[in-house]
């Protein structure tokens, strides 16, 4: 007699759930049986910041190809994309996938293509310290794209359109969400 099929759909004990919710993070389980398909993804290596001043090193996974202008995803499309909820990532050897509402900011270990992107139109760059609520304290240039008149730092904070923004401090780029900070020093 074959064995039976554990039963679909969530296997998490309500406890996990909970946690999961008040923290941010919820992992992604295998089922008892094994359902095997392969989405071909990019991993960049990242670092993470919660808002309760964690730091995880983490590896996001993108899409290599097939956006919108047919370039590869980047880790800025992702966190920006208003249809995304939870960042899918590698931590400690699991996948796992986090509230992007958790991170106070993200930092790249690679320049991201954004940068370079930002400065070949003629991006400002404005000098900022920024107070985060997971208690940091960021100093470098906010790049940000502006129309004429527009120019200034409260501007860009005011008409952003994504939940990040970009914040670099000499090699180190970061990508800090709009709504873990508390004050901007210009």
């Amino acid at each position: 007699m074959p064995a039976a099929l554990p039963p679909r759909g969530l296997d998490l004990p309500i406890a996990a759930l909970v946690e999961a919710a008040l923290t941010g993070f919820a992992v992604i389980r295998k089922l008892a049986y094994d359902m095997t398909y392969a989405i071909d993804v990019e991993r960049i290596s990242i670092g993470l910041r919660t808002l309760r001043g964690e730091y995880i090193d983490a590896t996001v996974f993108v899409h290599p190809v097939g956006h919108a202008d047919y370039r590869p995803e980047s880790v800025w499309d992702r966190i920006n994309d208003p249809d995304t909820w939870f960042l899918p990532c590698e931590i400690d050897g699991e996948s796992q996938l986090v509230r992007l509402s958790s991170i106070s900011y993200i930092v790249m270990t690679e320049p991201p293509p954004e940068v370079e992107s930002l400065d070949s139109v003629g991006a400002i760059r404005a000098p900022a310290e920024l107070w985060l609520k997971s208690n940091d304290r960021l100093k470098g240039e906010l790049l940000y794209e502006a129309e004429r008149g527009e120019e200034r730092v409260s501007d860009m904070l005011n008409r952003r359109s994504g939940r990040f923004l970009v914040l670099v401090a000499g090699e180190t780029t970061y990508f800090v969400q709009c709504d873990a900070i508390d004050r901007v020093s210009l």
